[in-house]
């Protein structure tokens, strides 16, 4: 979240490869009005990103006397969130078998690995 001062409603190569530079890391930009307003233009560049993709984000402006700017906000519905990450597992070092783990990796039949070309 912040005043980037990139203005989105101003479409260029610029804003473009900034966009792209977000999306590459899931960012979404929230905010989709005018974030300052004066007598000659309407900017939008105070954005506020998350990598959430939810129906349940309430964003918007509002109208303050103390910057030249309105301010932004973002309500996250917690209660109707449900996390699109699925579960991690690990494995715990405490019962750890070094010589278990190597058989384990001796057995594992690496031909594949080795005959493959393409690193992609």
């Amino acid at each position: 979240m912040g005043d980037f001062n990139i203005n989105l409603n101003d479409l260029n190569i610029n804003t473009e490869m900034y966009l792209s530079g977000m999306n590459c890391f899931n960012l979404h930009q929230l905010i989709s009005t005018p974030t300052r307003i004066t007598n000659l233009s309407s900017t939008l560049i105070d954005h506020i990103y998350t990598n959430v993709c939810t129906n349940t984000i309430r964003t918007g402006t509002i109208l303050t006397d103390v910057s030249d700017h309105l301010l932004v906000f973002a309500i996250f519905d917690m209660y109707n969130f449900h996390s699109q990450y699925e579960q991690i597992s690990y494995r715990s070092f405490r019962t750890y078998d070094r010589d278990l783990f190597e058989r384990n990796l001796d057995s594992i039949s690496w031909d594949s690995v080795y005959e493959c070309t393409d690193v992609n």
